[in-house]
Parts: structure tokens; C-alpha cells; sequence
């Protein structure tokens, strides 16, 4: 997964803040080591010390590293008192409830401005707690109730400074009053405690079995993917080939056509229709009979009709009348109306 920018400047922001202090806490407790044994003192500046701590806790831009403190002061232990070593484990993962429900003496006293760093870190660890839940939100009642704050626009103040330092990723939605988890990462990590690396390895362990089953149903699923784009572009291409065999025995079929006698160019005549044929029609041009040009004699109410002006027996043009287009021309005698 690709780191976020942000969340990558809030850790840079950190270490920064807290590399000059781990250097004064250094200068502060020095040790010295004699015929192999190691000697640690003080110098006297316990209350060097104690302000550095003062000054961690109440850093705006340190959300990690308490425990870093805490193993430069486990040097001086025999020194140091027992608060301060408690107060550090509760910034490195405790919560603000945790501060209010302890007995009298079991942490330093805070001032306002540590009170609020630690009301940031309960929050960081609320949106923690929810995204191992698989929870994209957390309801106003419930930040107000884990901060401890007695109205929403306090609360709203410390989850701003939060957004503001790049600590969290998130929304705020007045409308549903909720706070939304936008993002990947949705936070910075804190510092973490010996006692809950068991159930860190157990989540990491569950977290492998999830990304071996996604894998293998991404697997599953690229192989249907690919069998389908094979599957399409397999039919594809035979109806292309289908398309293409049409086409041709199409364009074979019009040179066949093409060449048929039937359909040839010929010159036609006019109607042919009727009795033209034998009684002066005739196609096209083709005009009536004259007398002595057939075997038998033809009637002499008949004319020629049909495409072309039929000839009667006298070979004398006669007028066309309405009916000497393509069908009997003259007058039909009343023996033939049954034809």
C-alpha cells in the first residue's frame, strides 16, 4: 500500500519535535563506566529532567516516541519518580479515562495544555479501535463521551487539531453528527505496549488469512475475466469471418445474375397484350397482319392493336382508339367476348 504523504509529514513533524529533547535528556543523565562498572548520574538536574518531560507531554506536535523518554529515564530510575515513568506509558498508550479513574499519585499532575494532548491521543486511539472494527464513523455521543468534554464545540476543537496536525484522516458531518474516516491510513500510530503485542500478532496472523483468501479470489476472478475477453474475441472473429463469407457469396451471386440470360439488356416492344398477337398486335414494333400473309383469312371488323398500330387487311393505317394499348384494337365481334 502507498504511504500517505500526510500521515508521513505528521511522523517527520514528530521526530523532529523530539529529537532535541531526547538530546537534552541525554545531556542530563550521564553515565561513565570505571574498571566495568557503569555509573549514571544526574549531575543534579533533576529538574531539567523533569521539565523535558513536562515538555514532551505537552508538545502540539509529538504524538509518539513517550516511550523513548521513558527508556532515557529508566536510567536513571533510582532518581526518577515513579509518576513520571506512569504518566509517560499513559501518552504512549493510554487514554484520558484512564487518567481520571486512577488512584491520587498514580500520574502527574496535568495542566491544561497536556490534558489536551491527551485528549487527542484518546481520540487517535477511538479512530484506531474503530477502523480494527471495520467502523467509517464514530457518532458525536460517543467522542464526547471518551473525551470527557461537556459540550460538542470543545469536542470539536480537539478533533480538528487533530485533522489540522495530519494526526487523523477524517470528516466532520454536523448534519448526521458524525465523525467520518475518509482515508488510508485513517491515523497515526502510537506507541505500542509489550502487553498487547500477542493480540497484534493474532490480528496480523487474521489479517494474512484475509489477503491469502482476497488473493485467491482475485485469482479466480482474473481467470474469469480472461476466459470471457478469450471467449468474446473468439466470436468476434468468426462472426467477422461469418460477415465475410456472406459478403463474398453475396458479390458471386450478382455476377451470375449479372451474366443469366434473362437478365440481359433486350429491346422490347410495346404491349403484346391480348389478342395483338395473332389479331395485328405483336410486342414492340411488331404490327398486324396483311392479307395473304397468313393461311386464314382474318375477320375484317378486326384492326390491329396492342404495342403498335395494326394494319388491316387493306394494309390502310386506322385510327387508335382507346383500346389499341396492349389489348384487342377495334371493335371485338360478339362470337369472340367469351375469349
Amino acid at each position: 500500500m502507498e504511504e500517505d504523504p500526510l500521515a508521513l509529514e505528521a511522523v517527520e513533524t514528530t521526530e523532529r519535535a523530539l529529537k532535541p529533547l531526547l538530546d537534552a535528556l541525554e545531556e542530563a543523565v550521564s553515565s561513565s563506566t570505571v574498571g566495568g562498572t557503569t555509573t549514571t548520574t544526574t549531575n543534579n538536574n533533576l529538574p531539567t529532567i523533569r521539565a523535558i518531560v513536562d515538555k514532551v507531554l505537552s508538545h502540539p506536535d509529538i504524538f509518539f516516541g513517550y516511550n523513548q523518554i521513558r527508556e532515557g529515564l529508566m536510567k536513571v530510575v533510582a532518581v526518577v519518580e515513579d509518576r513520571m515513568l506512569s504518566t509517560l506509558d499513559l501518552f504512549s498508550y493510554g487514554t484520558y479515562d484512564m487518567y481520571t479513574n486512577a488512584q491520587p499519585n498514580t500520574y502527574l499532575s496535568l495542566n491544561e495544555k497536556q490534558i489536551m494532548k491527551l485528549r487527542q491521543l484518546t481520540f487517535i486511539t477511538s479512530v484506531q479501535t474503530a477502523c480494527e472494527d471495520g467502523i467509517s464513523h464514530l457518532p458525536y455521543d460517543t467522542i464526547q463521551k471518551t473525551l470527557s468534554v461537556s459540550n460538542q464545540r470543545e469536542m470539536e476543537q480537539i478533533i480538528l487539531s487533530c485533522v489540522f496536525a495530519r494526526a487523523v484522516n477524517g470528516l466532520l458531518c454536523q448534519k448526521s453528527n458524525q465523525f467520518l474516516i475518509v482515508d488510508v491510513p485513517p491515523c497515526i500510530s502510537r506507541d505500542i505496549s509489550l502487553d498487547i503485542l500477542p493480540r497484534l500478532i493474532q490480528q496480523y496472523g487474521l489479517l494474512k488469512d484475509r489477503l491469502t483468501t482476497s488473493l485467491s479470489g482475485l485469482e479466480k476472478a482474473h481467470k474469469e475475466v480472461t476466459d470471457s475477453m478469450h471467449a468474446s474475441t473468439t466470436y468476434w472473429e468468426k462472426l467477422q469471418k461469418k460477415k465475410a463469407e456472406l459478403e463474398k457469396q453475396k458479390q458471386e451471386k450478382q455476377k451470375q445474375q449479372q451474366g443469366h440470360p434473362i437478365f440481359r439488356k433486350t429491346s422490347g416492344g410495346g404491349g403484346g397484350g391480348g389478342f395483338g398477337g395473332i389479331f395485328g398486335g405483336g410486342g414492340g414494333d411488331g404490327g398486324g397482319h396483311r392479307s395473304g400473309s397468313s393461311s386464314w383469312a382474318e375477320p375484317p371488323q378486326l384492326a390491329g392493336g396492342g404495342g403498335g398500330a395494326g394494319l388491316n387487311q387493306s394494309s390502310a393505317p386506322r385510327p387508335m382508339n382507346k383500346r389499341s394499348r396492349g389489348g384487342l384494337g377495334g371493335q371485338v365481334p360478339d362470337s369472340l367476348k367469351r375469349f
